[in-house]
């Protein structure tokens, strides 16, 4: 598979759910900043449930939209992947940014 084609269709499934999950990224480093890195592991624990409620409402609630993706030959599994590792290294980014300006 190409890799602009790849890259794109891992972006549009992304986009899907962007918005809520960069906004619980920014929250957190919100709270990361106001609290300091001592509420870090609150505040890792709260993204990962929010992560894992996004993940529940798209599996359940667009499941048809998965097979748009298995037609173009991504599976479920490798978008999951792609776009949980992709969550985490912004969360930590933003982390890191944030301690670094406090």
């Amino acid at each position: 598979m190409q890799l602009l084609k790849f890259l794109r269709l891992c972006l549009t499934f992304y986009k899907s759910f962007a918005l809520v999950s960069i906004a619980i990224t920014g929250l957190c480093v919100f709270l990361v900043r106001k609290h300091g890195l001592s509420s870090f592991s609150t505040v890792f624990a709260f993204k990962a449930i929010c992560s894992l409620a996004i993940f529940y409402f798209i599996t359940n609630y667009k499941k048809k939209e998965f097979y748009y993706y298995r037609n173009h030959g991504l599976s479920p599994n490798l978008l999951w992947i792609i776009v949980a590792s992709t969550d985490l290294f912004l969360f930590f980014l933003g982390i890191s940014i944030g301690i670094a300006w406090k």
